[in-house]
């Protein structure tokens, strides 16, 4: 699979002008990047993906500064417009920046002079064939999920050699260790989702101080990344290639033919005897009556 070249990722980009060709992000393409592929919905944790990247990152990237950090985003609106989308990124940004001025912490972090748009790029409508190309390009793959059936992103990126950091809850947990990846841990209590559609239902809530070192931790350390992406990969070919599953699925549906084979048979011969049995019952009814006439004289 040949690499995304950075002129034909700006044409599917959302962000500024970056749809001419042109963008207003201060990505470069000798950067590290981050890639996050998921829909714009709370339950993907993209508030802790975004304030995480900018408390790991923007207080070190300077604009004339090469081999930065950048974070690209594929994302599908999901009944947001992209004007929502902006104020919620704005939202998120101005928490960190009520955070740091609170802790009286203005050399680390300047919001006047890196706008929030400075290291990220938001991607939208590529094509699969173009996606699997993205994958090749960037360096990591990381979405702090509050939960997932399975994660099928996560699986991509796997399949593409990338190091991955995933929320260690649900669906994620059948394939991704942290031999092959990046666990994200969770707060030990769960939070309500609030959805009407499910009272009750309870999501993970991942640590977010957390992922802001896994994510400065793998920028740092590029081989160890790249060694867990090379065994993520191998665990993707050796236990979840088609070929793999293919033949799981089989054993289970010859498991299933011949449980229900079995099942047939015997509901046919449970059919047959009580056929046989209603055949018989008028004669040994007859002759229980007799026996009992015999035995009344």
């Amino acid at each position: 699979v040949e690499k995304l070249s950075w002129n034909e990722m700006l044409r599917f980009a959302t962000t500024g002008n970056a749809r001419g060709g042109e963008t207003v992000t201060q990505c470069r393409e000798d950067d590290y990047k981050f890639l996050s592929v998921f829909k714009w919905e709370e339950r993907k944790g993209h508030d802790i993906l975004f304030k995480a990247f900018w408390k790991a990152f923007s207080p070190f990237r300077k604009r004339n500064s090469r081999n930065g950090v950048c974070l690209i985003v594929v994302t599908s609106l999901y009944h947001r417009t992209f004007k929502e989308i902006q104020n919620d990124l704005l939202f998120y940004w101005n928490e960190i920046d009520n955070q740091q001025q609170m802790q009286n912490n203005h050399n680390n972090y300047n919001n006047s002079t890196l706008p929030w748009n400075s290291n990220i790029l938001l991607l939208s409508g590529l094509p699969t064939h173009t996606l699997r190309r993205l994958y090749k390009t960037v360096d990591a793959f990381v979405l702090p999920t509050r939960g997932e059936g399975w994660g099928r992103p996560y699986m991509e990126a796997m399949s593409m050699s990338l190091p991955i950091i995933a929320t260690n809850w649900s669906g994620p947990t059948a394939f991704v260790t942290n031999e092959n990846g990046y666990l994200l841990p969770i707060h030990d209590t769960l939070i309500d989702a609030k959805l009407d559609a499910f009272p009750g239902h309870l999501w993970a809530n991942p640590v977010e101080e957390k992922l802001v070192k896994i994510m400065v931790h793998l920028v740092n350390n590029p081989n160890e990344g790249a060694e867990k992406g090379q065994k993520g990969r191998k665990d993707v070919v050796d236990l979840w290639s088609h070929e793999v599953v293919g033949k799981d699925l089989m054993k289970h549906f010859n498991r299933i033919a011949a449980s229900s084979s079995f099942s047939l048979v015997a509901a046919e011969e449970e059919k047959g005897q009580k056929n046989k049995n209603n055949a018989i019952d008028p004669v040994l009814s007859n002759f229980d009556n007799n026996m009992k006439g015999k035995s009344e004289l």
